[in-house]
């Protein structure tokens, strides 16, 4: 079962199509699936609802449910009482109903209090929908579910919200490509953090494993991270990682950020965003090393993933 607050996305499509995306390639919906969009407002609140009245209906067979949310995501717009949590009571600064990320912000020339409201009404969104999980959380414990069911927390993009003058998403900027990925279920370790760098297209081989389902026979960009869930050490930290908007492709690897035009495979840009975070100082020239490893990295990956 799919619910979503997105009347584009449907089964068998890649997350976020035109987003950043760190999905090799998009897969297909499990047989009999069902998309139900959010057509009657309400937003993630009454997803959750739904998915509740689902759950205590439903038949005892496994099953997979997806739910997809637009809360943390422009135009920031979070019930009043959880916005007042951030900005305090305080006058606001520039009236943001409405306005959406990138088309609404970037040709703004914004002052510090004006991006900090901006930010706190981001934050109200984080808050409430921390909220409105916790109680559908609560909610799955109390009918028995969590007891057999692995329940995974992640996202298809960041946001930008005035790091480097930028704001939304569709740009290859950390604030962007960095997102949630979080686990819970029988036999996973609790309160385990995995320092070793992972990418969402990680995420089926590891559910797989973690059900003990064979990984497809196809060659994938993603390696499951079950061993490192576990304390193993399986990859350095300089491995590759991809993600991609419709026109670029970030390739990151430990600091750097090489980001490369998808097309003609053309570098751009060179970035060392652990001292450059904002992505100032464009080391492409002055680290062709870098970029050479880094290429060579990616093209043997991209030969092994029949990727032109």
């Amino acid at each position: 079962m799919w619910w979503t607050s997105s009347r584009r996305l449907q089964p068998g499509s890649c997350l976020g199509r035109g987003a950043v995306q760190n999905c090799a390639r998009c897969l297909a919906a499990p047989p009999g699936a069902r998309q139900v969009a959010d057509r009657e407002g309400g937003g993630f609140a009454v997803i959750l609802q739904r998915a509740e009245e689902w759950l205590n209906e439903r038949t005892p067979e496994p099953f997979f449910l997806f739910l997809h949310t637009y809360e943390v995501h422009c135009p920031y717009d979070a019930p009043a009482e959880y916005t007042s949590l951030f900005t305090g009571g305080r006058s606001a600064p520039i009236d943001i109903a409405g306005m959406c990320g990138k088309d609404s912000f970037n040709n703004m020339e914004l002052e510090p209090e004006e991006i900090a409201w901006i930010r706190d009404h981001y934050d109200a969104g984080i808050r409430y929908t921390d909220e409105l999980l916790e109680q559908f959380l609560r909610t799955l414990g109390d009918i028995g579910v969590t007891q057999n069911t692995l329940i995974i927390i992640t996202s298809d993009h960041g946001e930008s919200l005035g790091e480097g003058g930028w704001f939304g998403h569709n740009r290859l900027h950390p604030t962007q490509y960095l997102v949630p990925w979080i686990m819970a279920g029988p036999g996973l370790p609790q309160g385990r953090v995995v320092e070793q760098p992972a990418q969402l297209a990680d995420l089926l081989p590891t559910i797989l494993d973690y059900l003990g389902l064979p990984a497809p026979s196809e060659p994938a960009l993603g390696s499951s991270l079950m061993p490192a869930i576990h304390g193993k050490q399986i990859f350095e930290s300089t491995r590759l990682r991809v993600c991609e908007t419709r026109t670029q492709r970030a390739l990151i690897s430990g600091p750097w950020l090489l980001v490369q035009r998808k097309h003609n495979g053309t570098a751009v840009s060179l970035y060392r965003v652990d001292l450059d975070p904002e992505g100032e100082e464009n080391l492409l020239d002055s680290e062709p090393q870098v970029v050479q490893k880094i290429l060579a990295e990616w093209t043997r990956q991209a030969e092994y993933l029949g990727i032109q």
